[in-house]
């Protein structure tokens, strides 16, 4: 059984974190707009989403961690988000975020994109992107249909229910830092207390443009003492 420290969290007006990404917004691009919209149903293009909205009963969890990199990766760490969801009291409510796949699944290592339905009526519409040769020349994007995913997980759990949302859009950078380091700051430099989360999860649509992404190539499979190894 997992181990599971529960944190109760201060949520924020809709508003208010509008007002913390327009400071950061403007001083990073020359154009932009924050407002409070309905939710988009979000199982249509682009976004292809389990489910139609981000609302009802939102929580975040942040399972495994760091500890299972070093000093080598420990591959047998592997977490399954039907239970993932249960602990949360979550029970067949959809779950998105950032993850490492389950590498006995795939025999390699791969970034992965969770986007389920828990419960026994659950929908996977995962995506998992890993590297396909040595050299880190070529790459594969495909669908990944296993509710496993392996080391750690930053994951948004809801309802999947309509509501509410903060609709962003921005355009011609001025600034040093990217869209989603440039939303973070603003949240990190208006939400002080530490006891307060801004739950959050970013869907961006790139127009007329490229996206730089981080690939994990290999697990590090030499043990790993300082943050320099490799």
């Amino acid at each position: 059984m997992l181990s599971v420290t529960k944190h109760p969290l201060k949520k924020p007006d809709l508003s208010s974190v509008c007002r913390s990404f327009e400071k950061s917004l403007a001083n990073n691009y020359k154009e932009f707009k924050v407002e409070v919209v309905d939710c988009p149903d979000l199982t249509a293009a682009p976004w292809k989403l389990a489910l139609p909205g981000l609302c009802g009963e939102p929580a975040v969890a942040d399972v495994g961690g760091v500890p299972n990199l070093i000093p080598t990766v420990n591959v047998e760490k592997q977490y399954n988000l039907d239970t993932v969801a249960e602990l949360c009291e979550m029970s067949g409510g959809y779950v998105i975020g950032a993850s490492a796949v389950a590498s006995k699944l795939l025999g390699k290592n791969a970034e992965l994109v969770n986007n389920v339905k828990t419960g026994k009526d659950g929908v996977v519409k995962s995506m998992y992107t890993k590297i396909i040769d040595d050299k880190g020349n070529d790459y594969e994007c495909k669908e990944y249909p296993h509710n496993e995913f392996g080391l750690l997980g930053n994951l948004f759990l809801c309802r999947g229910l309509p509501g509410k949302v903060i609709h962003v859009t921005a355009k011609i950078r001025k600034g040093s830092l990217n869209f989603i380091n440039c939303m973070n700051k603003g949240l990190a430099e208006n939400f002080t207390d530490p006891v307060a989360v801004v739950e959050h999860s970013f869907l961006q649509t790139v127009k007329q443009s490229f996206t730089l992404c981080l690939v994990s190539l290999v697990h590090l499979y030499i043990p790993m003492m300082t943050s320099t190894t490799g």
